[in-house]
């Protein structure tokens, strides 16, 4: 599938964007990082951040497409930059849809009075659509969405639950959070005198993470990457579980595990083998012993 923004990198595409002449727009292509970080440092009141900091936002997440980075050039110039990415968004229990999420919308102070940002939006709009894609949005205040996005784009303010986001792209983070729970865990006697003598290895596949293994004993529960040589149990459930038992409370931790259950997207293999051991394990926790 072609759209408007697969062109040439140096075709020019006013004709079609209702640009200015001399305006060129295309995709990001590798070794626009210096450029693009650049004009998000002078763009922004307060320093947007390094080039690192952009790879790891922009082309080192999963599922990064060139075109989700537009820039345009003036003259040659870059005066402008427009980034996003094509996420699920959760309406409501078993409504999932993609969405265009966008954001460090950045255009050089020298080239704010040319008429860029609706002809960018617009062409961006072209790609989505083709794409199914029928949602856009991002995060922003309600003055900078009255001032600007609303004006600009028609976009509508919706309050959000909760402003606080994380990525978790590789198991460091998740290493952590693994070896804390577990400290909490083994804090409860009768879970530390179950596993005494005891040790499980579980084989894991997470959805969007690299593979990995859990490792638990009566002294800690470890989070190790790659695949485990004679795991006791393979066990494959998607990210969102673990995102429902963090911010979710155990209600909703409970509705993900049913859900995500029913429709087979946990799964659990070579149980059968370790049975036995499981079992002891279970007969143990409920004796307190």
């Amino acid at each position: 599938m072609t759209s408007d923004m697969e062109q040439h990198p140096g075709t020019k595409t006013s004709e079609v964007t209702g640009l200015r002449p001399d305006a060129q727009v295309r995709p990001y292509a590798p070794g626009d990082e210096s450029e693009i970080t650049s004009m998000l440092n002078a763009s922004f009141a307060d320093k947007w951040g390094s080039q690192e900091l952009w790879r790891w936002k922009h082309s080192g997440r999963p599922g990064f497409e060139p075109e989700d980075v537009m820039v345009i050039s003036i003259q040659g110039r870059m005066g402008a930059s427009f980034h996003s990415a094509i996420l699920p968004i959760r309406l409501e229990e078993g409504l999932e849809v993609p969405m265009c999420v966008e954001g460090d919308f950045a255009i050089l102070q020298e080239f704010r009075s040319m008429g860029l940002a609706l002809p960018a939006h617009d062409l961006a709009s072209r790609r989505l659509l083709a794409s199914g894609v029928i949602l856009r949005g991002g995060f922003t205040s309600l003055e900078l969405n009255a001032k600007f996005y609303h004006r600009q784009f028609g976009y509508i303010f919706a309050p959000t639950i909760s402003t606080d986001f994380r990525k978790i792209l590789g198991l460091g983070p998740l290493e952590d959070k693994v070896r804390r729970l577990g400290d909490r865990l083994l804090g409860v006697r009768r879970i530390r005198n179950a596993l005494r003598g005891e040790a499980f290895c579980v084989d894991l596949t997470i959805d969007g993470l690299p593979p990995c293994h859990l490792e638990v004993t009566d002294q800690a529960v470890t989070l190790r990457p790659g695949c485990a040589l004679r795991p006791d149990v393979h066990l494959t459930f998607p990210y969102l579980l673990l995102a429902a038992a963090r911010s979710g409370g155990p209600l909703r931790f409970a509705r993900a595990l049913v859900l995500q259950g029913l429709t087979g997207r946990i799964r659990v293999g070579g149980w059968v083998g370790s049975a036995n051991r499981w079992g002891q394990l279970a007969v143990r926790l409920v004796r307190g012993q």
